[in-house]
């Protein structure tokens, strides 16, 4: 069930970052990091392929690193 939520949470907050493009006001990363948050925690396929990815890899890994 937890899994679900999180897809669904992770989904809604795709759309609402995706209307924060059309909107200049209104915030667009915070909403696609946090819809990652959850993806990776429902799928642990999305997470192998997100830590795999090469923007990761660029921006993220040293942080994630560092942080744990």
């Amino acid at each position: 069930m937890k899994k679900y939520v999180l897809f669904a949470a992770g989904v809604l907050l795709v759309i609402i970052g995706t209307i924060g493009i059309l909107i200049p006001i209104f915030p667009t990363v915070p909403f696609y990091v946090a819809a990652a948050y959850c993806f990776s925690k429902a799928s642990g396929r999305f997470k192998k392929w997100l830590q795999n990815n090469a923007l990761y890899k660029k921006y993220l890994k040293k942080y994630i690193d560092k942080r744990l």
